[in-house]
């Protein structure tokens, strides 16, 4: 309580704006109504709009008004229409799926280059990570042989390629000089008349023409992605929990019911996606099965996919019983803290990835097509999907899996020691403290808020960065509101 009252005391002082359940409604009548429609992408729902549903389940319980949980409610089913199962859409595997297609930035994209005769000559697959939609292919030159142009505005590349080849014999046969043996996922910015990084080109048939002169843009494949799976049901598994758990907020159950049968659906399916191992009692999913679109095809999924997925299959485990759930928790939770380091101050660093990212691979391992081989890229994760993993943690903590108290204390410590800089109002990008990137000191890193319960100091010093940094994000305002009333 006296924390509480120091912090409003200096926010007065300071003339800062103001944390008020009014000023958070506000910013929820300013939402879109469905922000599905602007990209129609799983990105939409699961970097946005689970998000904002998450701010709206906060505000349930920083006031315990219903209309909150009206609101999770239509957005919810909004949400799940857009399922491809739902909607009667394939991904590139051919199948209708129970989770939501990604096919606008982080997907491999695809284009066909015609001959004269309109038949298919040449098939263009995109090599980077990210942004295939914005790569544009030209055919400036036909005859005897061709020339290319392939340019990305977001990679700030342009790739010039002149006296192709279809012959294999020819020293410019087109696959030798534009194809990229090691394939890299992030293009480096500049010009370039050899070995492109942008795309991969392969025959589309036998005895096809030489490419006619054309302009295409590379499609994105669309993929059904299970990495958003956890992100997306989240707080509607958040949402259920809250109304079982309340008989007064009878009249949600039905929605309630909706939302852990979908969620249910998804992860049924989703285990043709799912990995025992690498080491003894862990687990993991992967991010598509090999030579799908995912750029890194067949690898496990990053360790804030997997921090989603656990504290979505943990509230599963509660709400259906299933004990597949609490086993896949269990072992996802346990290669995460396996891989987390003891440091000097009683914290923890971790990566943002594992083996075999990290630790890279030969094309003798045989692991994807996309990427045949990879150098080790060990990255220290940033502060943003680490809170995520912070999910994991305390999701993990409270099931009584894997993490104790101890472990909750350490990750307090590297947000209040590594990521949070006094005086400065911001934050580190790293969770090792390296500043790193301007990006991560916005207010959204509030999302470290939930270790207040282990140590107040966490809720100070984000409530400070908000206040000083003036701005009005809902899902700040909604953290805060709700961790206000529990240190009340």
């Amino acid at each position: 309580m006296l924390i509480l009252i120091i912090s409003l005391i200096a926010s007065i002082a300071q003339g800062a704006v103001s944390i008020t359940r009014e000023k958070a409604d506000e910013r929820i009548a300013d939402l879109p109504a469905d922000p599905w429609l602007a990209t129609q992408d799983a990105s939409a729902l699961a970097w946005g709009e689970a998000a904002t549903l998450n701010a709206i389940v906060d505000m349930y319980e920083a006031t315990g008004d219903p209309k909150y949980l009206h609101i999770v409610m239509e957005r919810g089913d909004r949400m799940l229409s857009h399922r491809d199962d739902r909607r009667g859409v394939k991904d590139w595997s051919g199948m209708v799926r129970k989770a939501w297609s990604m096919g606008y930035k982080y997907t491999v994209a695809e284009g066909i280059l015609k001959a004269s005769d309109g038949k298919d000559s040449i098939r263009v697959r995109s090599t980077p990570y990210a942004h295939n939609h914005l790569t544009k292919v030209e055919v400036t030159a036909s005859g005897d042989t061709f020339g290319l142009r392939v340019t990305n505005e977001q990679w700030r590349r342009i790739e010039t390629f002149s006296d192709l080849s279809l012959d294999p014999k020819s020293p410019r046969y087109y696959e030798k000089i534009v194809n990229n043996p090691v394939p890299v996922p992030s293009a480096s910015g500049g010009e370039c008349t050899e070995i492109s990084q942008l795309v991969k080109l392969i025959p589309a048939g036998q005895g096809a023409g030489v490419p006619a002169k054309q302009e295409i843009v590379l499609k994105p494949i669309p993929l059904a992605y299970v990495g958003y799976i956890g992100i997306i049901y989240y707080p509607l598994l958040r949402f259920a929990e809250i109304v079982k758990a309340d008989p007064k907020l009878s009249e949600f159950v039905p929605a309630a019911d909706r939302f852990v049968k979908a969620a249910d659906e998804s992860y049924e399916e989703a285990k043709d996606h799912w990995r025992n191992g690498p080491g003894k009692d862990e687990g993991y999913y992967i991010t598509c099965k090999r030579g799908g679109p995912f750029p890194y095809d067949n690898v496990p999924e990053p360790f804030n996919y997997l921090g989603m997925h656990v504290s979505s299959e943990l509230a599963l485990h509660r709400l259906t019983g299933k004990a597949f759930y609490l086993d896949q928790a269990r072992r996802m939770a346990n290669l995460f803290k396996n891989r987390m380091k003891l440091v000097e101050g009683d914290r923890y660093i971790w990566y943002y990835w594992y083996e075999p990212i990290n630790t890279g691979y030969s094309r003798e391992d045989d692991i994807s097509d996309n990427y045949p081989s990879m150098p080790p890229k060990p990255s220290i994760e940033d502060a943003s999907h680490a809170t995520l993993n912070v999910l994991l943690i305390l999701n993990a903590a409270r099931a009584g899996i894997v993490f104790d108290k101890t472990d909750l204390r350490r990750v307090a410590n590297t947000f209040l020691k590594n990521v949070y800089v006094p005086g400065e109002a911001r934050f580190n990008g790293r969770v090792d403290g390296v500043r790193s990137s301007e990006k991560y000191e916005m207010v959204s890193v509030t999302g470290w808020l939930p270790l207040t319960e282990v140590d107040p100091k966490v809720y100070d010093a984000c409530r400070e960065v908000y206040i000083k940094r003036d701005r009005d994000v809902l899902h700040s305002l909604a953290r805060l509101l709700k961790w206000e009333k529990r240190l009340r």
